[in-house]
């Protein structure tokens, strides 16, 4: 990870491959900015409203700082090819 200066992952993705896991998104970002040193995390939220319906929004932790995007209401309109 010596090369990376900006990190984008999940709050999930991060526990599976780093081992990472707290009590928030915000305290994942600030610890993986911590142990590998990276200028930037960036951390995207997923929240399953529906099987046709999600919220979207992402979180940037730099410089000892969260910076939050608004969030966004997708509809799902076709599945296919989305997954694995």
């Amino acid at each position: 990870m010596q090369y990376v200066d900006i990190l984008f992952s999940t709050e999930e993705d991060t526990g599976r491959v780093f081992g990472i896991r707290a009590d928030s998104y915000q305290e994942v970002a600030r610890k993986l900015a911590e142990k590998f040193n990276f200028e930037v995390v960036c951390i995207t939220l997923r929240e399953v409203v529906s099987v046709l319906r999600n919220r979207w929004t992402a979180i940037a932790y730099s410089g000892r700082k969260i910076y939050a995007d608004k969030t966004y209401d997708v509809e799902i309109v076709d599945r296919l090819g989305a997954g694995d």
